[in-house]
C-alpha cells in the first residue's frame, strides 16, 4: 500500500515537472518574425512615404496578432493610416496589398527578429490600443513603438516623427535589408478595426 502511493506520489511529481517543462519552453520558442519597414523616399518636404510592421507565423498553429487570426506560415503587415476612407486608424494588409498589387514603397528597408510567445502578446496589447492616427502619432511612431518594445535594436523616429528618419534609423544597422518580400495579398484581406471588430473592406480610397 506505502509503495502504491509513493508510486503515484512520484508519477504526480513527474507529470507535474513535464508540464511545467512544457510550458516554460513553449513560452520561449519563437513564433512569429516581425519586420519593421520603412521607405524614406518621397513624400512632402523628403519625410518619406511610409512606415509599417509585418509578422508572419513561423509556428504550427494558429497565433492571433491584435485581432487577427494568422495561419502557419502566413504573414500580415500591420499599420496606421489617416487618408484611407472609411476609416482613420489600424489596417491590416493594407501595405501588403499595396506592396504587391501597385508596386508602392520599392524602396523601403527592414530589420527582422524572431519573437516569442511572450513578446507577441506585448505586440497584441500594443496594436489593439493603437487604432487611432494623429500628426503626434503617426504611422511611424506606431511601427517604432512596436519593434522597440520586444528589440534590443533600438530605432528613432526622430524629431518630426517621420517615415526618412526612421529609415536612417533601421539603416544604422548593418543587417538591414532593401525590398525584403512580403506576402501578397489582396483586397479580400484588408481589414480594418472598428470597435475592436475587423471590418473587410474591398473598397477604400
Amino acid at each position: 500500500m506505502i509503495r502504491t502511493i509513493r508510486f503515484f506520489c512520484m508519477l504526480i511529481m513527474f507529470v507535474c515537472l513535464f508540464f511545467t517543462f512544457y510550458i516554460s519552453v513553449s513560452a520561449a520558442s519563437d513564433i512569429a518574425e516581425l519586420s519593421i519597414f520603412s521607405d524614406g523616399t518621397g513624400g512632402a518636404l523628403g519625410a518619406g512615404t511610409h512606415s509599417f510592421i509585418a509578422l508572419k507565423n513561423i509556428s504550427g498553429f494558429v497565433i492571433t496578432i491584435g485581432t487577427y487570426d494568422v495561419d502557419p506560415d502566413d504573414e500580415i503587415t500591420v499599420g496606421i493610416w489617416g487618408n484611407k476612407l472609411p476609416h482613420k486608424g489600424l489596417w491590416y494588409n493594407m501595405e501588403s496589398y499595396f506592396v504587391n498589387q501597385k508596386d508602392s514603397y520599392t524602396n523601403r528597408v527592414s530589420l527582422s527578429m524572431n519573437i516569442d510567445n511572450t513578446q507577441l502578446e506585448t505586440i497584441t496589447e500594443i496594436i489593439k490600443s493603437s487604432n487611432r492616427w494623429s500628426c503626434f502619432f503617426n504611422c511611424t511612431n506606431l511601427a517604432a513603438k512596436i519593434w522597440n518594445a520586444v528589440s534590443s535594436e533600438k530605432l528613432s523616429c526622430g524629431f518630426w516623427n517621420t517615415p526618412s528618419s526612421l529609415a536612417n534609423s533601421i539603416k544604422s544597422y548593418e543587417f538591414y535589408e532593401t525590398g525584403k518580400p512580403i506576402k501578397s495579398k489582396n483586397t479580400s484581406n484588408v481589414i480594418y478595426v472598428y470597435k475592436g471588430i475587423n471590418i473587410l473592406c474591398e473598397s477604400f480610397s
